[in-house]
């Protein structure tokens, strides 16, 4: 049986010990084997990735956190604004080269007591991404990246791939019996089997979608006691979604937008 984290909003985390624990071992050990979490949106890919640094907390290791935002990916050194800014590296006489070059030697100069977690590596901007490119190569600071599969790996990001220096792995999405557990865990009873089909075939085992297919259906009153099991009619997809869906086809470019359009009609 899966251990489950308490609810965050309204909504289980499921422990995956079988995916955390070897990335807790590879960060951990020395010398560390930088890691990368690539997969689609809502996967997973963040919650897995916190889970690893909270465990690695535990184990006396100080978890640095950096976080890419699209909107910020050609900002110079957007991503890493917030440690400049700390007070172990900030100094009012310093430029920000100066603070740079502190958090460099801050990080770099202790690598068995720094983790950096890069949430969303692809969209660093590229001075940010040449530090944490620098911390992983030269100083061998252990690092833990999530990638998006839609996000094209570039510049230094790529560079650590083609340089073997980070060990990648794919998450796959939910099984049937995964789905299940979750649900089940969720709405607190047996779920419907023909209602598990609906909710793999509607999601295709994506975490996200998942969580916001059973919510949207219990805020519909779609969730019911029925003489099977819990009975859960998949309602539409929350606007939200859709929009976020809309904006990456946005992005496509015309041989994959080309693919997509073959898709629908399929």
């Amino acid at each position: 049986m899966a251990e489950f984290l308490s609810s965050r909003g309204g909504w289980p985390v499921m422990v995956r010990p079988e995916l955390r624990d070897p990335l807790v071992a590879a960060l951990a050990t020395r010398p560390a084997r930088s890691q990368m979490l690539r997969g689609a949106s809502g996967i997973g890919k963040t919650t897995l990735a916190a889970q690893v640094g909270e465990e690695l907390t535990r184990l006396d290791m100080t978890v640095v956190p950096v976080v890419a935002l699209e909107e910020l990916s050609e900002v110079p050194l957007a991503a890493l604004a917030p440690l400049l800014n700390a007070s172990a590296v900030a100094d009012a006489s310093d430029d920000v080269a100066g603070r740079v070059q502190r958090l460099i030697g801050l990080i770099g100069g202790a690598p068995d007591r720094y983790v950096l977690v890069v949430d969303d590596a692809p969209l660093l901007d590229a001075l940010s991404a040449s530090v944490v490119y620098q911390l992983v190569r030269v100083y061998g600071v252990p690092t833990l990246l999530t990638a998006r599969d839609e996000h094209r790996l570039m510049g230094p990001i790529a560079r650590m791939l083609h340089e073997d220096l980070v060990t990648v792995t794919d998450l796959e999405p939910l099984d049937a019996a995964q789905l299940e557990e979750l649900v089940e865990h969720h709405l607190a009873g047996s779920v419907r089997p023909e209602s598990v089909v609906g909710l793999l075939r509607a999601t295709a085992g994506n975490p996200l979608l998942l969580r916001e297919l059973v919510l949207t259906a219990q805020r519909a009153g779609r969730v019911h006691e029925g003489p099977f099991g819990v009975e859960v009619e998949a309602a539409a997809l929350p606007v939200h979604l859709v929009d976020s869906v809309r904006h990456r086809v946005t992005e496509l470019d015309a041989e994959e937008l080309g693919f997509v359009r073959l898709l629908a009609l399929a």
